[in-house]
């Protein structure tokens, strides 16, 4: 029975025997609108207990669903609220090498400056490991 204030009222029996299977009203109304048998619970989601409006029934995978695109719109909406940094983070500043190491004689490299000594002894052995793994 239809509502002046838009629902749709069950106003028979709680459960309908079909094929020796017993299905509620609010099973036969999903399928009935939906095409297809719920999945779950068929909850009314208004304040009318008896309501079999199509718009007012959900079985859990709907609910699921608008669930998840409530959550995926707060996340958004939290996301567009989240404050812009107003100034670029400092720039990580790296501290050079110290010499005795293969990258403090690429900085000698790159600088135009001769090796120094420890630094010319870590390539040395840097080359002479690197050689060791060809062999084996």
């Amino acid at each position: 029975m239809h509502t002046e204030d838009g629902h749709v009222r069950w106003t028979g029996k709680r459960a309908i025997s079909i094929n020796r299977r017993s299905y509620t009203y609010r099973q036969i109304a999903y399928a009935a609108d939906r095409g297809h048998a719920p999945t779950g619970r068929v909850l009314t989601e208004c304040d009318v207990t008896d309501c079999i409006h199509p718009q007012h029934i959900t079985d859990a995978e709907e609910r699921d669903e608008r669930d998840l695109q409530r959550l995926a719109a707060a996340e958004v909406a939290a996301a567009a609220e989240a404050p812009l940094l107003e100034e670029p983070a400092a720039a990580v500043v790296h501290e050079e090498p110290r010499c005795g190491t293969p990258a403090a004689a690429l900085v000698h490299e790159e600088r135009g400056e001769e090796l120094c000594d420890a630094c010319w002894a870590a390539v040395s052995t840097a080359v002479r490991q690197l050689s060791r793994v060809g062999e084996a």
